[in-house]
């Protein structure tokens, strides 16, 4: 079989670091299409974002918010658990929502505010109603007794300024302290994001990567390109090879993650000896062969942006002062035309790569979108979980070039 690709195929040319690859017959044009980059939401993102709790909430006189407060000290002595509310709100602040479902303020005499009691599992209603009902606001003279209502409320941080804004108008008004304890912090999101300018080009390579195998029938359309993020090269280029088309056999573990994160090994090699014996790390196209036969740096020396998660593991390569050199694709950037499946996300994260970019989403094998069915994806968001001892940060390329994806292939 033939490593090169049919000439008919290959009719426009166009280079990334200077070294020529193809656009597949099917794309109409060769410039790279606009696109954006989506970043995704992990796990624990999607999670803080629909729980709740309820909390009793209930108006005083803003004279004696003090008064109350130190009172309520001392029957609950812990400190407020819900740091990222507002403990004191006006009653024109409330949202329309609970303005609504909340009985009207008895008296206006004078001032009022609405306090943030605490959450509802504290202290049973009746315990929090005798209390409040013995304090001197609710006992003075023409005083009404405490109007205590349950309301839902976020149990969780904000983890963005908008979300926080939207909490407040759906909820009770909601504070956002810029930070985000479910996942990277988002100006190291945003830094990030600013120095991936050249990720359509790396997206389209990987497109044609994945069209050059399935070309030739060696595999399915999908591709791997990892780029060293100090230098801009492309270290490996890699498309499906699980084909092999129709007179040999394939394997079915020769995804373009594996292939790629396998031709980075075979190049920091450099002695001649395989990888793999049993499955020899080979181009299988004239695109592959350009970067596997280039001479491009495989190390990193760039600092992961963000902690690890510190475990034994983590702890006892710094103290041998390993700090990731023994990692195949240590802090490199990954793109891909498809979103992979859980063996190769698995194996990005071992390799320990920093960025993963990818064209498509594949809801029913893909393993990196937090979301679930609904939202089109497996719900895995393996790229930062909690239980990983490494996450690496993801975005989704986002542009009109979109195929549809065979039932039941895994990419």
């Amino acid at each position: 079989m033939s490593s090169q690709i049919p000439l008919e195929h290959v009719p426009h040319p166009y280079e990334v670091n200077n070294k020529p690859f193809y656009i597949h017959k099917t794309t109409q044009d060769v410039q790279i299409p606009t696109g954006k980059l989506a970043p995704l939401r992990t796990l624990d993102e999607l999670k803080a974002a629909v729980q709740t709790t309820e909390i009793y909430i209930l108006p005083i006189p803003a004279k004696s918010v003090n008064s109350v407060l130190n009172s309520l000290r001392e029957l609950l002595p812990e400190s407020h658990p819900l740091q990222h509310l507002r403990r004191l709100v006006k009653p024109s602040f409330l949202p329309v929502s609970v303005a609504e479902k909340i009985p009207p303020i008895a008296t206006t005499k004078s001032a009022v505010m609405y306090m943030l009691v605490c959450p509802t599992e504290a202290i049973a209603l009746p315990g929090l109603q005798s209390f409040l009902s013995a304090l001197p606001v609710f006992t003075e003279d023409g005083a009404e007794g405490p109007q205590i209502s349950i309301i839902p409320v976020p149990s969780c941080q904000p983890i963005s300024a908008a979300q926080a804004q939207e909490w407040s108008e759906k909820y009770w008004p909601t504070v956002y302290k810029r930070g985000n304890p479910y996942g990277p912090h988002p100006a190291i999101v945003e830094n990030a994001a600013n120095k991936l300018g050249r990720a359509g080009e790396y997206i389209q390579l990987a497109r044609s990567a994945g069209a050059a195998v399935a070309d030739l029938d060696i595999g399915e359309p999908f591709g791997c390109v990892i780029v060293n993020p100090e230098t801009g090269e492309v270290v490996a280029a890699a498309g499906d090879g699980r084909c092999k088309g129709d007179k040999e056999w394939g394997n079915p573990l020769n995804h373009a993650v594996m292939r790629a994160v396998a031709m980075v090994a075979q190049k920091r090699l450099e002695t001649g000896e395989e990888v793999m014996p049993n499955n020899p790390c080979r181009p299988l196209t004239e695109l592959e062969r350009v970067y596997f036969e280039a001479k491009t740096t495989t190390t990193t020396t760039t600092i992961t942006p963000f902690e690890l998660v510190e475990t034994a593991e983590t702890a006892e390569n710094e103290e041998n002062g390993e700090n990731g050199e023994g990692y195949l694709c240590h802090n490199m950037h990954v793109y891909l035309s498809h979103e992979p499946c859980v063996m190769c996300a698995m194996a990005l994260l071992h390799s320990r790569v920093g960025v993963v970019v990818f064209g498509q989403k594949v809801p029913k094998t893909g393993a990196l979108m937090a979301e679930g069915e609904d939202g089109e994806g497996t719900g895995y968001g393996l790229f930062w979980r909690r239980e990983l001892n490494w996450k690496f940060l993801c975005w989704q390329w986002v542009d009109e070039l979109h195929e549809k994806i065979k039932e039941g292939i895994s990419v």
